[in-house]
């Protein structure tokens, strides 16, 4: 989170509070917010009382707020980008705080706030998270009690638990949640429709089809690619395969991925080699009729953008998140595109971890429902967690 990695540089002043009322009580146990003071048991039944329209206020167990007053400095924070300059705004689109470098190079047309701003929005995410984590927590540990009771006796049974759960596939690829709670699975020849009943996953229907890659839409129908120009389409309902609406004829598909809103984008080339020297890469959007609304294929400079557009997702605020690859061991970049083709960011992994003898191996992106980005890197167990913006947090 930006502000948790600049508040190195803040500085957050902090004394023992007092009683506002009679300045000499540490033992403080409430707070009027009306007055916006705090106050010792003494003060608030002897004095406080005695104000005017007293009884109107609202007064709260200080509990509820800390008995710390907090004061938060922000005129020493410097630019993660730019650590000779100081941030001077917070940047709302891209989640981070920027300077003037920053507003004028890469976040030319955004909406900005002051800090304090930024800073006290920040703080009610992170309160309304730590009640959800609570909540969440108080669950899982009712669920634990209930559960506490549940053995495994019969190690023959276990093992027949184990099989029945798992789909007729050798080596499971990809697997996607349709809207009904059942699954596609697939492997590199077979494509499976389970349905979860109980303690098994029940097969619904099986394909016999190379998958490279699928993408559920919000009505339920899965769009797929195995090569070529035409993404084929399995009905949600009666699970007929035809070919799609979505063609980019002569080019090739590289990838799909549906949006929350039912735009479709792929990834294309101009022909099966996979790492042209010449030729088009690009990322295309397109809408629920098939028609090509936007590419994606040159920066302002009129430079291409990609070598190999591989995996796609997208964010709530309409930023398209690209995985390139670049060579074929794997080595790549995340680019983040606004909707209007401008690249906000390139990630081209962490210093302490990729070298040039350790390059960058980024093989998926998936968006989390808190609008973060998740990019496993290749035959290493770490994860990149990236703000909707591209920008690493952790």
């Amino acid at each position: 989170m930006e502000f948790t990695q600049s508040n190195r540089s803040a500085q957050l002043i902090q004394t023992p509070a007092k009683c506002d009322l009679c300045e000499a009580e540490t033992k403080i146990e409430w707070k009027c917010l009306n007055c916006n003071m705090l106050m010792c048991f003494k003060c608030k039944d002897k004095i406080h009382v005695k104000f005017k329209f007293a009884k109107d206020h609202i007064i709260i167990d200080v509990k509820d707020v800390g008995v710390y007053p907090e004061e938060m400095d922000f005129s020493e924070l410097n630019c993660a980008e730019h650590p000779s300059q100081s941030a001077v705004m917070f940047c709302t689109p891209c989640d981070r705080l920027v300077c003037t470098s920053c507003i004028s190079k890469f976040h030319n047309g955004h909406s900005f706030i002051e800090i304090s701003e930024g800073y006290n929005i920040k703080m009610k995410i992170i309160k309304s998270d730590h009640n959800k984590a609570n909540e969440k927590m108080n669950e899982l540990t009712k669920r634990k009690r209930e559960l506490s009771h549940v053995h495994i006796k019969d190690c023959a049974k276990y093992n027949e638990l184990i099989n029945n759960i798992e789909p007729d596939t050798s080596t499971v690829f990809g697997i996607l949640l349709c809207p009904d709670n059942s699954l596609w699975i697939y492997d590199a020849n077979v494509l499976q429709k389970v349905k979860p009943e109980g303690d098994k996953l029940t097969v619904e229907s099986t394909f016999n089809i190379n998958v490279l890659g699928m993408a559920i839409t919000p009505t339920g129908d899965l769009l797929l690619y195995s090569g070529g120009s035409v993404l084929k389409e399995i009905s949600g309902k009666t699970g007929t395969v035809t070919d799609s609406i979505y063609s980019v004829s002569p080019l090739y598909l590289t990838h799909v991925h549906v949006t929350k809103g039912g735009k479709v984008i792929v990834g294309v080339t101009s022909g099966l080699i996979l790492y042209l020297e010449k030729g088009r890469r690009a990322v295309i959007l397109m809408n629920k009729e098939g028609k090509h609304k936007t590419i994606y294929e040159h920066d302002k400079n009129n430079i291409q953008i990609f070598t190999r557009p591989y995996k796609i997702a997208s964010t709530d605020n309409g930023n398209i998140c690209i995985v390139d690859k670049l060579s074929e061991d794997f080595s790549g970049i995340v680019v983040l595109l606004s909707q209007d083709g401008n690249i906000l960011h390139i990630y081209n992994g962490h210093r302490e971890v990729n070298t040039e003898k350790k390059p960058f191996k980024p093989i998926r992106i998936v968006t989390t429902p808190s609008n973060k980005l998740v990019v496993p890197e290749f035959n290493i167990l770490i994860f990149y967690i990236l703000n909707n913006c591209g920008h690493l947090i952790t």
